[in-house]
């Protein structure tokens, strides 16, 4: 069976750089090229490395000149990355290790000279993680930065500009709570801290470009000048929310890329600074800017820079598995990288239901395209519904695509708690609402019933992780409505 990448490849100082686990070897290897085709070359090799351990990259990023690499690999399956920096062309060992434990979201100064992490003092492990500032060359820091902490997870991110660096706070609900000029120097200064609504995004000149949920739950898009953050008088709203969820915002060649959800469907386009719509990059189909079938823009971009002017994304649907394209922000064309490595001839259907407090809920349903779905059939109902996470319509996996082509109704759910809908849509399947998203589950097992897809003799329940808790919950309190339960 052949083995489905979806590892992506980074631009970075006028190179490409990708991890990849070559046939028949067990770990990855890292490789660089001139240009995205090829020919790649490889540079480091975990399986070299490894001295009878099982290592897997967990942290991958090239400076910004290209000539070196944050590298850190996790040891026999504990997620404890052990972080080094190596000159890329010698592979000359910069950094053997650092301080900290726990390292994470590397990311590098403008001038290559060195990078944040965020990580924990081995001898507090109890205490956050904090922000450490490490220049190559000097002693590595021991001390985190000078600045307030204002949520448990904060981390560091280039602005885009080649200049600023914005500091984040709160996985779940992101803003730059400070901003630090590396060019012109000087400290970390205040920012957005103090905002309760999520900002995401980018700057441009003087001023900051930025998804926010700020009078949008599912965002509206706005320019903030660098001057005068807190004085909403000065900023400029470029589009209006909607409930289109707006999701990664990144600044490229001048011009700012949105991906969005419009009804669980991914888009992506393309507008000036003044807001005014430059095009829409036209996707393969109807699907997802994913490899799978989650996204968490609050914290993971949808898509990502590539050479100048061009953004690379993963697409996958329900009836394709992903693969690798890449597209001009001025022309719009699209070119596609890979090819997947699967197709099903399926069918989609969108429909909702209304759950018990009379929210619609909306599902997908995906059978092999020779099924009749006027009749009941062996049906299985997937979901997640938690931590904001948007379980979007991408690639399922080999799992359910075999229960699909075996010719089993597969039932993508969008339950409350998850952020396929939005921010609302989190915090009303949450803490003391979190009945609501067993109650969706409900709603739309009693939909398929009632549409005669299905029978509870033939409905089953899965789901992992936030998403197991519902499958085993569901199966408890309602028993009637499924044959099996599968939680994990």
């Amino acid at each position: 069976m052949p083995r489905i990448t979806t590892e992506f490849p980074l631009f970075s100082g006028g190179r490409w750089f990708r991890t990849r686990t070559p046939e028949g070897q067990k770990m990855q290897v890292v490789e660089l090229a001139d240009a995205l085709e090829g020919p790649w070359r490889m540079i480091f090799d975990l399986n070299a490395m490894a001295n009878g351990r099982k290592l897997a990259v967990g942290v991958f990023v090239p400076s910004p000149d290209g000539r070196k690499l944050v590298l850190g690999f996790n040891v026999d399956g504990v997620e404890l990355a052990e972080l080094r920096v190596f000159e890329v062309d010698s592979g000359k060992l910069l950094v053997d290790s650092i301080p900290q434990v726990y390292a994470f979201f590397p990311a590098w100064l403008p001038d290559s000279s060195g990078f944040y992490i965020t990580g924990r003092d081995p001898a507090n492990m109890a205490a956050d993680g904090k922000i450490y500032r490490h220049i190559l060359g000097a002693a590595l820091a021991t001390q985190p930065e000078d600045y307030e902490s204002s949520a448990s997870m904060m981390w560091v991110k280039p602005a885009g500009d080649g200049r600023h660096m914005l500091m984040i706070a709160d996985h779940l609900n992101p803003r730059p709570d400070y901003i630090r000029d590396e060019i012109n120097g000087g400290g970390w200064r205040a920012f957005l801290k103090g905002e309760t609504a999520q900002f995401r995004g980018e700057i441009i000149g003087d001023h900051y470009y930025a998804v926010t949920s700020d009078g949008a739950p599912c965002g509206r898009l706005v320019a903030i000048p660098l001057a005068t953050p807190r004085d909403r008088s000065t900023w400029k709203e470029l589009l209006a929310g909607s409930s289109d969820v707006l999701g990664t915002l990144l600044a490229v060649d001048g011009q700012l890329v949105l991906s969005d959800l419009a009804d669980t469907w991914s888009r992506l386009r393309v507008f000036d600074t003044q807001g005014q719509l430059k095009g829409e990059i036209p996707l393969p189909g109807r699907g997802a800017l994913s490899s799978h079938q989650f996204a968490i823009f609050s914290m993971m971009d949808m898509f990502w820079k590539g050479a100048k002017g061009e953004v690379l994304f993963h697409f996958s649907s329900p009836a394709q598995s992903p693969a690798l394209y890449r597209a001009n922000v001025h022309t719009l064309k699209v070119t596609e990288q890979t090819s997947p490595k699967f197709k099903l001839d399926a069918q989609t259907h969108s429909h909702h239901a209304i759950s018990a407090d009379g929210a619609r809920v909306p599902y997908h349903v995906i059978a092999r395209a020779d099924v009749d779905l006027g009749k009941p059939q062996p049906t299985l109902m997937y979901g997640y519904g938690g931590f904001q996470a948007a379980l979007i319509p991408g690639w399922a996996g080999l799992y359910f695509a075999a229960w699909v082509k075996a010719g089993g109704v597969l039932v993508l759910m969008h339950l409350r708690g998850g952020g396929e809908l939005g921010p609302d849509m989190w915090h009303q399947g949450r803490l003391k609402f979190k009945q609501n998203s067993f109650n969706d589950v409900y709603a739309i097992a009693e939909d398929l019933i009632a549409r005669g897809i299905t029978t509870p003799a033939q409905l089953g329940v899965n789901g992992g992780s936030n998403g197991g808790t519902m499958a085993a919950t569901v199966a408890v309190q309602r028993p009637d409505l499924f044959r099996a339960s599968i939680s994990q």
